[in-house]
């Protein structure tokens, strides 16, 4: 039997989703690890959030993973305009030892019936 393991809303699935590779000096992990639990805390305030959680890659230290799913363009705008965001920016980048790689992606499939 397959399950939605992702346990996703219809919302969700017609959302937009982020996905964003963040690079961050290994030797300042734990600040990188604060600055996204602040940054996740604050961004599932946001209106029109519908998912937002960071990963740790496991075989490359100080990279991070950030999931986010917005029902829109315009939240995500409205989450960029919100003042938490650009302090999140700002902090990010005295940790970051190269540029962020943002990905805009859209369910083919989530591997549910």
């Amino acid at each position: 039997m397959t399950e939605n393991l992702l346990n996703l809303s219809p919302a969700a699935r017609s959302g937009v989703w982020l996905i964003v590779d963040f690079f961050t000096d290994p030797a300042r992990e734990a600040e990188a690890v604060a600055l996204f639990t602040q940054h996740v805390e604050d961004g599932r305030h946001d209106a029109g959030n519908l998912a937002f959680f960071v990963m740790k890659d496991q075989k490359e230290p100080g990279r991070f993973t950030s999931v986010e799913c917005w029902e829109d363009e315009a939240a995500i705008q409205n989450h960029d305009a919100q003042p938490h965001h650009p302090v999140f920016l700002a902090e990010l980048a005295k940790l970051q030892t190269r540029e962020k790689e943002v990905r805009f992606l859209g369910f083919v499939a989530t591997g549910d019936a």
